[in-house]
């Protein structure tokens, strides 16, 4: 059989469009590690999937039941909330980690909650990112922070996204507080992407193509993805000539 240029891209092509596809409808998949900062030895790790993100319609409130949203009160309060972004391996700008800071105070000696994360892609619905394991807040002081650093591994579009913070008191399982992009520049506008679409292909001669998926939406990544076709299936059709 003749092996020819067109031949080899169909190949090629095939092999990276059906990844993309896939991609675009894949489960999200995260992998999160959290814990206090003071204890911060105890931490746990552990991965998460959830339903495909959720990117159409209007941003609103996130589901809760009624008794949650009638719980908001002053006795609870998130203090100050810090985020960082690392690891651009394409170097588009949009990164794979997400690392957050809070500081969650309350009136009294101490109390029991646990926290709910929420992201939101370019102003669209709050998607659960993860909830974050009981731990206990001491008065309004200083030392009990808690930090979680999620690896969004699949799932999430290349985009801006923005963050929200729910806190929850365990003694009755009420919403007692939360935080988020009016609250915090910090968890505003966060150049995110997962690490399917921050991945980078050494072709032949030491070529680097940054296959990424940015603002110009699926049919900028598909481009991509038909060049980088091109070249391998150019550079396999110089070899098999060899």
């Amino acid at each position: 059989m003749k092996i020819t240029p067109l031949s080899l891209l169909a190949g090629a092509a095939l092999t990276v469009f059906g990844t993309l596809a896939a991609a675009q409808t894949a489960e999200r998949e995260i992998f999160v590690e959290q814990g206090q900062r003071s204890t911060s030895q105890n931490a746990t790790k552990h991965e998460k999937s959830a339903k495909p993100l959720r990117q159409d319609g209007q941003r609103t409130t996130p589901p809760r039941d009624q008794v949650s949203v009638q719980a908001i009160n002053q006795d609870f309060w998130i203090y100050s909330a810090l985020t960082e972004i690392q690891f651009d391996d394409d170097r588009d700008g949009f990164f794979t980690r997400l690392i957050l800071d809070f500081d969650a105070d309350t009136i009294f000696s101490s109390a029991d909650v646990y926290a709910v994360l929420y992201l939101s892609l370019e102003g669209g619905p709050w998607n659960e990112l993860t909830v974050t394991d009981v731990f206990t807040i001491f008065g309004a002081g200083a030392g009990d922070e808690y930090f979680v650093d999620t690896d969004l591994i699949s799932g999430y579009p290349t985009g801006s996204y923005d963050l929200l913070i729910e806190l929850y008191d365990t003694f009755d399982g009420r919403l007692v507080a939360e935080f988020g992009p009016n609250d915090s520049l910090d968890l505003f506008d966060l150049p995110l992407e997962d690490q399917t679409r921050d991945e980078v292909i050494i072709v032949g001669g030491g070529q680097v193509i940054a296959v990424t998926e940015g603002g110009g939406g699926a049919l900028g990544g598909l481009g991509l993805l038909a060049l980088t076709a091109l070249l391998i299936a150019r550079r396999r059709y110089q070899h098999s000539k060899q």
